[in-house]
Formats: C-alpha cells, structure tokens, sequence
C-alpha cells in the first residue's frame, strides 16, 4: 500500500518474541467472509487501521502456493493449498500519525521509498510483487 511517496508494511511478532520480516498487510479469509476483498479490507483495518470499503480496491494479482510442514515428533507430513491475494492500494492525504494495529503483537510502519531500497528483512514474496508492479519508484543513481 503506498500513502503519498512512501509505503506502508507490517510484521508480526514470532512465538520466540522476536519480530519477522516486513510486509504487505494481509492475512487469512474468515468463514464470514463473502469475498477476498472483504477479507482485504477487514485485514487492513485490524494490521493498519486504515478503514476502506471492500469495493475500494480490486485484486491486481493472485498466486497460488503449496507448503509442506513436518512435524518430526508425530512423523506428520502436512501440505496446505493456498492463494495470496494482492491489492494496490494508494492514498494521497492520511494521517500517517494514525498508523496502528489492533495486535500488540503487530508493528506497522509507513517507509519512504528510499528506507525501502535499503531494507533487507522484507519479505521476497511481497518484494517481488511491488517491484513487478511499479509500486516502489528505482532509487536515484548518484552521479
């Protein structure tokens, strides 16, 4: 999501304490839920507190993935189907200072595109979708 030359991420706390990687808000669809851009919106609302109608915004791309988990104690294989919806969302004029999550253990911030560049724990996943859609600006070569 971009709001006026920068871009808004989040990340979770790990069960460890520690926090993950930076990416784009998100998450998984309740059973209540009609459409993923319902689900878009409850989601944004609860990681960002940006409030939008599900008809403000459409899907701009979906993929669909697969992961195995193993639980070694069990000698469990597990493999989950699912889709990543993404959204581009664009606000010119918010108040930034407004930016929260409704989970203590949630941080979401807004980084100009410059601190982008230069960031190395954001997801690749969620990367490789902002930079195949234009929504981050290249950085200026020095001269």
């Amino acid at each position: 999501m971009r709001i006026g030359g920068g871009l808004v991420a989040v990340r979770k706390r790990r069960k460890d304490g520690t926090l993950g990687p930076w990416h784009n808000p998100g998450g998984k669809r309740e059973p209540y839920e009609l459409s993923v851009e319902e689900t878009a919106s409850r989601e944004l609302w609860e990681e960002t507190g940006i409030k939008l109608p599900p008809g403000a915004f459409k899907v701009q791309d979906r993929i669909s993935r697969s992961t195995l988990k193993y639980q070694k104690e069990q000698r469990i294989k597990q493999k989950h189907f699912y889709e990543l919806y993404y959204f581009v969302i664009e606000l010119e004029d918010y108040d930034i200072s407004t930016l929260r999550s409704l989970d203590r253990m949630e941080e979401v911030r807004l980084f100009k595109f410059s601190e982008y560049h230069q960031m190395k724990n954001f997801l690749g996943l969620h990367r490789r979708f902002i930079q195949k859609h234009g929504l981050v600006p290249s950085p200026a070569k020095k001269t």
